[in-house]
């Protein structure tokens, strides 16, 4: 078994104190904006990581951030394994002056898990997302009192952008102190700035005379899979079973539409999770999301 080695294009060693007696090879390469790791033994891949460089989050918050996900998911996987693919990790990222890693891994991923806190990441939430598939669909009861319709209106959108700076202050961007809490409260403001431009996308307004009380913003996959990306209602409606009756009515718009709807929500929106329970969501997946910063 040949010393483990980083390649991208070429041969690169890696540094004395990152090299180990564990008989694995370790392939890096790069391709556009993604940097795949495969960790093997000669008749075995035993896993691979992708870094997917986010275009979009790095420009808004002036940082190089890149996203890391484990591709196979391995809950069993050794922690002598996982802290020997990590150190190599983190030489990547010194290589290519990665300023921040995000990163969601399973709940069960146990070693995963405390070798990401070995290595200086932080736990930041934990996200549950739920699925509500539409096979014998039984479409909800509605209030008369508002009016819901899609919309790409510069005035709507105007309001949603208004409302979102103030919304979400408990995510994993507010929870980072090495993010700035500006430009967090701005993130989610334009983000719905962007859906608004995406044909991919739907965007919802809940109305009340003529009185924006919520809305809800929808991204359609190539798998006939429809996920709701923002659920807001507005401060002095809240208590008033309007995110409820935002997701019903979502559901019902979608139910001839494709295959499923899912939603996430961090575990500590009690509120958000019995919503979703109480209309027939099924919790399909717990992650928990970790940030370094080097």
């Amino acid at each position: 078994m040949n010393t483990a080695g980083i390649i991208w294009g070429k041969a690169i060693d890696l540094p004395a104190h990152v090299k180990s007696d564990i008989p694995f090879n370790i392939n890096a390469e790069q391709y556009k904006n993604n940097i795949y790791m495969i960790l093997r033994t000669d008749n075995q891949i035993i896993e691979i990581i992708t870094l997917e460089k986010l275009e979009w989050d790095s420009q808004h918050f002036n940082k190089n951030i890149w996203y890391l996900t484990p591709y196979m998911n391995n809950p069993n996987l050794e922690a002598s394994i996982v802290n020997y693919l990590l150190s190599s990790l983190e030489y990547i990222c010194r290589y290519f002056s990665i300023d921040m890693l995000f990163c969601k891994v399973n709940t069960d991923m146990h070693s995963y898990i405390h070798g990401l806190e070995k290595r200086k990441f932080h736990l930041m939430d934990t996200l549950i997302t739920f699925e509500h598939p539409f096979n014998q669909y039984q479409p909800f009861d509605v209030s008369d009192r508002y009016d819901f319709f899609c919309t790409h209106d510069n005035k709507h959108i105007e309001e949603m952008m208004k409302l979102a700076e103030h919304l979400y202050t408990t995510d994993r961007f507010h929870t980072d102190p090495n993010l700035d809490n500006e430009k967090c409260n701005q993130l989610y403001s334009n983000w719905i700035a962007n859906q608004s431009k995406d044909p991919n996308c739907d965007i919802f307004v809940l109305r009340e005379n003529e009185t924006l009380v919520g809305f809800v913003t929808c991204k359609h996959h190539l798998d006939l899979t429809t996920s709701i990306q923002l659920v807001g209602v507005h401060p002095q409606h809240q208590g008033k079973g309007i995110g409820k009756e935002l997701i019903k009515r979502t559901l019902n718009h979608y139910a001839n539409k494709g295959n499923k709807i899912t939603v996430g929500t961090q575990l500590t929106n009690i509120g958000a999770i019995k919503c979703y329970l109480s209309v027939g969501f099924k919790i399909s997946t717990t992650k928990h999301s970790f940030h370094r910063s080097f």
